[in-house]
């Protein structure tokens, strides 16, 4: 078991906004919450059909990972590091393309960057550090993070 001790030792700010019982809970889901951040993020190792991984962020209070800024990419990118993940890995991230629009579980249109692969792929995966097309269907681990903020 993973105890909130050590993730306090490893960057999680104290902050008055954030929910610590939220936080409590995330933690003991072995989600990884750094500081100067407002959500925890957790990869989802069982692959999945797009829709459903969202899904299942959901059932943790969240969505797939939203990488609308240099900061989140830069998020990510240490929490790949801190997790081992090996290069030619993927999973799903959070935007959809709807209505012939690329969006974020918010109906954000903030997209960082996005390498279109194909038609009829209007889902997305993280893949050799860009954001690419995917079919829906297509089954992948999956990328959750879960606001701590009230």
């Amino acid at each position: 078991m993973i105890h909130l001790d050590y993730y306090y030792e490893r960057d999680i700010p104290y902050s008055p906004q954030a929910n610590q019982e939220l936080i409590a809970a995330l933690v003991n889901k072995n989600y990884i919450i750094y500081n100067g951040t407002d959500f925890g993020i957790k990869k989802k190792n069982t692959p999945l059909k797009w829709d459903d991984a969202e899904a299942d962020c959901v059932k943790d209070k969240g969505h797939l990972y939203r990488i609308n800024s240099l900061f989140k990419r830069e998020i990510l990118e240490r929490y790949l590091s801190d997790i081992t993940f090996s290069s030619g890995e993927d999973f799903h991230v959070g935007l959809k393309k709807i209505n012939g629009t690329w969006m974020w579980f918010d109906g954000g249109t903030d997209v960082f960057y996005l390498r279109p692969e194909g038609q009829n792929e209007n889902c997305s995966r993280y893949f050799d550090k860009n954001i690419t097309s995917t079919m829906c269907a297509n089954t992948n681990e999956y990328l959750c993070e879960v606001s701590i903020s009230v």
